[in-house]
């Protein structure tokens, strides 16, 4: 059984169950979930309550100003009291936690908030 999981930025993966049931990921997926595990982690620890929180973006950043190699991920978290339950209302300003995660070294850190 497979399913899509998307991200408010579009960016999409593939997630299958293998006939065990365990989920299988492909490795770009792979990639993505770490990436975005660290960061709930890293805000978890600074006592952020992670289940008020929304995945808005995951980007590998692989190019630009702020390239710091294939392994570096910035992933935005926002509070979800301030994204509209439906097309109609508008997004709430501010609310964003932005980490770096580095994959390589499987470090990640609070790079900002929104303000």
């Amino acid at each position: 059984m497979c399913r899509l999981l998307t991200t408010v930025t579009l960016t999409a993966m593939l997630s299958c169950t293998h006939p065990k049931g365990d989920p299988m990921l492909f490795s770009a997926a792979k990639e993505l979930n770490r990436a975005i595990d660290l960061a709930e982690r890293t805000v978890a620890g600074s006592g952020e309550d992670v289940s008020a929180l929304r995945v808005t973006s995951a980007v590998n950043m692989l190019a630009g100003n702020e390239y710091r190699g294939p392994s570096f991920w910035r992933v935005t978290l926002k509070r979800r009291d301030l994204i509209p339950k439906d097309a109609s209302s508008e997004l709430g300003a501010g609310g964003e936690i932005f980490v770096d995660v580095d994959l390589a070294t499987n470090l990640a850190k609070i790079a900002g908030r929104g303000e």
